[in-house]
């Protein structure tokens, strides 16, 4: 009997705790809808964004809340709509270039390197002078080493023109030459500066043609340069774009005027054609402007006919620079390097064009296990024999070709496999550029009475240069006040009313939360009656 009637007395207590749990979930229901609706009229009362208080105030009638929730949703559309432009404008299209200057100072950029690069890279008496010292008379006497001298002359990118067909003529005369150092051997065979040039003239003043040209390397063999930084004189200096470090040898040539005699001439020798390799040519050298701290670009300079009086070569330089907020992007956004964030192996500054020289050198160590005679990288130096050369004629066609990036669609998996990967070749960010606008030529009409074979002056065109300016379409401050115009334009509202929505937001937590925690913290009470119970919730209902 006792044991039903404490059964009975404990069933009844949880009878009541969970109706007074239930009363309670349905009061702070309530409590929070009431809290919630007030919170929110006392937001849109007060609201400093245009049209809010329109569309909620007390007493208007629905037409006119309907007429202003209308206004309040164009404009708020046409915000969105703004504000997602400005957006993607930010993010996609981050870089604009702009002309800032016209008449930038001449005397301000370098003057451009002149390469000269003999087409005739073999003199005869002294190619056969070296074979006597370094091959027997066998050797000597082999058809094919003549074959093999007019290859290594077509050793040149990017045609290689008669590459293959000299070395097959070779035949087995290659093998016998695989001792051979190609590289000494050139450089024996090479002309001479003094059996090049005539007279030279720098701003109208005669230099010594020898102290102004140096031996030069490049893709189409050697040359001798003018005011180049990778010539063999002076590739240990560091190029800079405004200044060069400080060394006694490290000077690079500026001149501030135009016209014919301001800039750099060339006196051309008469040459000796009864000691020539190649017998045919018309051309006796070939001329290229190019960047003091890049290596001569091949198949983009103007051969020197034979038959020429003078040639007057007009060139135009352009400066682009980038702004600091540039250098704070990732080269993958900006699409450029700057110049001291990328080493280059064959040159001490980086450039686009000495890293796609690197790309095809790297391509040929990749295939081939050497490098032409005529280039030098860090870290690796073995120059190909007479018998890798097959090699590099094996796969001269595919030096010519750079693969697309990686998110052109329209390219086959052929030419995918067949091309260089050069995609990591972007240009710099702060650039100097120089373009051949004007050749003006004058050939020979009569017989030669003159020690040279013609005039070649190369000057500037115009006054002054043109600056361009790299720079972000916007910075994060041009955006903020972009978006803060188009909200004040369309909705009245500003930094404040951000932080408006952002304070009743706030208020709005607190309170949901806050009386919750207090109402945990409060010691529990007895059990209300029954019957108080009852009354609580017929109160509610």
């Amino acid at each position: 009997m006792h044991s039903s009637s404490h059964d009975n007395g404990f069933h009844q207590r949880k009878i009541h705790q969970h109706k007074v749990s239930s009363v309670k979930q349905k009061y702070d229901k309530q409590y929070k809808k009431i809290k919630s609706i007030n919170l929110l009229k006392e937001f849109t009362q007060n609201s400093t964004i245009h049209g809010v208080q329109h569309i909620f105030r007390e007493g208007e009638t629905p037409v006119h809340r309907l007429i202003w929730s209308v206004f309040f949703t164009i404009c708020l559309t046409g915000a969105m709509y703004f504000i997602y432009d400005s957006w993607t404008g930010y993010v996609s299209v981050p870089i604009v270039m702009s002309v800032v200057e016209t008449s930038y100072p001449l005397d301000a950029v370098y003057f451009p390197a002149v390469s000269v690069c003999p087409v005739q890279k073999i003199v005869l008496s002294k190619a056969m002078e070296y074979f006597t010292k370094n091959l027997d008379n066998a050797t000597l006497n082999d058809v094919g080493l003549n074959s093999f001298l007019k290859a290594l002359t077509a050793l040149q990118y990017p045609l290689y023109r008669g590459l293959s067909l000299y070395l097959y003529e070779s035949g087995g005369l290659l093998q016998k030459l695989e001792i051979l150092n190609i590289t000494e051997l050139m450089l024996k065979s090479l002309p001479g500066c003094e059996e090049i040039f005539f007279k030279c003239y720098w701003r109208g003043f005669v230099r010594n043609c020898c102290s102004l040209f140096h031996l030069q390397r490049s893709e189409i063999g050697f040359c001798y340069s003018f005011n180049s930084f990778t010539s063999e004189k002076y590739k240990d200096c560091i190029y800079k774009d405004k200044e060069v470090e400080l060394r006694e040898h490290c000077i690079l040539m500026t001149t501030s005027g135009t016209g014919p005699g301001s800039g750099v001439g060339v006196l051309f020798k008469s040459s000796n054609s009864s000691d020539q390799l190649l017998v045919n040519s018309n051309s006796k050298a070939m001329i290229q402007m190019h960047h003091p701290n890049e290596y001569p670009e091949p198949g983009m300079g103007t051969l020197i006919p034979i038959e020429m009086e003078k040639m007057n070569v007009l060139i135009k330089a352009t400066v682009t620079e980038s702004s600091d907020d540039i250098r704070k992007m990732h080269p993958a956004v900006s699409g450029c390097y700057f110049k001291d964030s990328k080493k280059s192996l064959i040159t001490t500054i980086y450039s686009q064009k000495s890293c796609l020289f690197e790309c095809r050198m790297s391509f040929l160590i990749k295939k081939c296990g050497c490098l032409p005679y005529y280039i030098v990288m860090e870290h690796f130096e073995k120059t190909c024999n007479a018998t890798e050369l097959l090699c590099i004629a094996a796969h001269k066609e595919e030096l010519r070709f750079y693969r697309p990036p990686s998110a052109s669609s329209e390219v086959t998996e052929d030419i995918r496999n067949s091309s260089l990967d050069c995609t990591h070749c972007l240009p710099t960010c702060n650039e100097r550029h120089y373009e051949v606008v004007v050749i003006d030529f004058y050939t020979n009409t009569g017989l030669k009475k003159h020690k040279y074979d013609g005039f070649v002056d190369i000057y500037y065109k115009d006054t002054g240069v043109v600056k361009y300016q790299r720079e972000m379409s916007y910075n994060f401050i041009q955006l903020v006040v972009n978006l803060g115009g188009i909200g004040g334009l369309f909705l009245g509202a500003s930094l404040l009313s951000l932080l408006e929505v952002v304070f009743w937001l706030s208020k709005a937590l607190i309170i949901y939360i806050w009386p919750m925690k207090e109402k945990k913290r409060r010691p529990k009470k007895q059990v209300p009656e029954k019957g108080t119970i009852s009354h609580i919730q017929g109160w509610l209902d």
